[in-house]
């Protein structure tokens, strides 16, 4: 085991007290008002915060998610090659970023709201109702 490996697993670990912290600070901010005893209100905040580390991770790997299908949509939608200095803007080719961001956007964000929803409430609900919203037939068309 060589030292920048250590540092290297140090770092880690740094990293993820860190956001574990600063969740658990908004946390307990959030809950500082509450009237239940003390336990149940470190145990909350101990969730929340799991829960706000999770949707930091969500949020990491969603914009991941995002970048490589916003790449798809200019290099292999429109067929042609891109330079990545010019991967979030070219004046040139304005409408073929235009639509790029609000395809990809309109597609992402609502799942990704939901997500988060769905992580803070513990509950599927919300992609559930998100998908009956997008993929429910319409009664009246159906019953002609």
């Amino acid at each position: 085991m060589t030292l920048s490996y250590l540092a290297d697993i140090v770092t880690l670990i740094a990293g993820a007290m860190t956001i574990l912290g600063l969740s658990g600070l908004l946390s307990w901010s959030y809950f500082h008002k509450n009237e239940s005893p003390l336990s149940e209100r470190v145990l909350t905040i101990f969730a929340y915060s799991i829960k706000t580390s999770l949707a930091c991770v969500l949020t990491y790997y969603a914009y991941w998610l995002w970048s490589w299908f916003y790449l798809w949509l200019l290099v292999d939608f429109w067929g042609s090659a891109l330079h990545m200095a010019k991967f979030y803007w070219n004046q040139e080719e304005a409408p073929r970023y235009l639509f790029a961001y609000f395809f990809s956007l309109a597609l992402f964000v609502p799942l990704y709201v939901s997500s988060v929803i769905a992580l803070y409430s513990s509950s599927f609900v919300p992609i559930k109702r998100l998908a009956v919203a997008i993929f429910k037939k319409n009664s009246e068309s159906s019953n002609k």
